[in-house]
This record gives structure tokens, sequence and C-alpha cells, in this order.
């Protein structure tokens, strides 16, 4: 019972981090953008997010996503295969909050500090899914979790392209 949460957690957590299933190119910009000042000069000031960014973002959570399901997947009641899998999606989960777009920053960092809390009460169950807590996959299910995987999901639907 104990391997069916862990699995329902991770798969969870995959398609919380996204894949780029969306339906849209991502929008170019330029790295800057300039704005007036009131003597009539310009200021140059960074954009919150490029087309490069959101591309690299893309291209992150689509791999990422790949690479947590199959460890999801391939888990068992083993705690090796668990840790593999929590090393896997920390790892997964620090990468897309690393090539975050401003404009999601916080709703990533919300489902990476799930994530963390999830992956350290593993941890401190030795990894060992019949000593784990029966709340450790609560970390990943509370509504402000629901709410910021929501709003990730609506970013990569409306901003990373699709394979077909």
């Amino acid at each position: 019972m104990r391997r069916t949460w862990m699995m329902v957690a991770g798969l969870t957590t995959a398609v919380a981090l996204g894949g780029c299933n969306g339906s849209g190119d991502p929008k170019s910009g330029s790295a800057e953008s300039s704005t007036p000042t009131s003597a009539g000069s310009a200021t140059t000031i960074p954009a919150p997010s490029t087309g490069r960014v959101v591309r690299l973002f893309c291209q992150s959570t689509k791999t990422l996503n790949g690479r947590v399901t199959a460890a999801a997947l391939s888990m068992g009641e083993d705690p090796a295969q668990v840790r593999t899998f929590v090393d896997e999606l920390r790892a997964a989960s620090q990468e897309v909050a690393n090539t975050a777009p401003t404009e999601i920053a916080p709703d990533i960092r919300v489902i990476t500090d799930s994530v963390e809390a999830f992956a350290g009460s593993l941890e401190q169950a030795g990894y060992d899914p019949a000593k784990a807590p029966d709340d450790a996959a609560a970390a990943l299910a509370g509504p402000e979790v629901q709410a910021a995987s929501q709003r990730v999901e609506g970013y990569i639907n409306a901003r990373c392209p699709t394979d077909s």
C-alpha cells in the first residue's frame, strides 16, 4: 500500500513539474527593454522573461518530467530504489526551479519546497516505505501546492510548444 502512495506522489509531482504539452509557441522577446525617463533618456531594465528563458524552462520541464516518471515507474519497495527515486525527484525539482521564468518562480518554489518535505520524510525513514509516515505524501497534496501546480500547468499550456 505504501508503494502505491509513493507512486501517486511521484507521478503527481512529475505532472506538477510539468511537461511541455501546451499549445503555443514561447513568446520571444529581448533580454532587455528600454523605458524612457523623465529626462528623455532611456533606462535599460531587464524584461521579466525572455523567449530564451521560456524555451529553456519548457525544455527542462519536459526532460525532467520524463526522468522523474521513469524513476517512479521503476521504483519498488527496496530502500535503494526509493532513494534513487527521491534523489531524481529532488534533482529534477531543483533544475526546474533554476530555469523557472520570473512569472512562475514563486509557484515553482512552493512545489520545490513540497518536494523537499516529501523527500525529507522518506530520507528520515531510511527510504523504507514501511517506515515512512502515513502523511509523507500529504506534503505534495496541500491546497497551496495544488494551486501552484495548476498555475504552472496553465503557464506550460500557454507558453510551451507541443511536439505534435
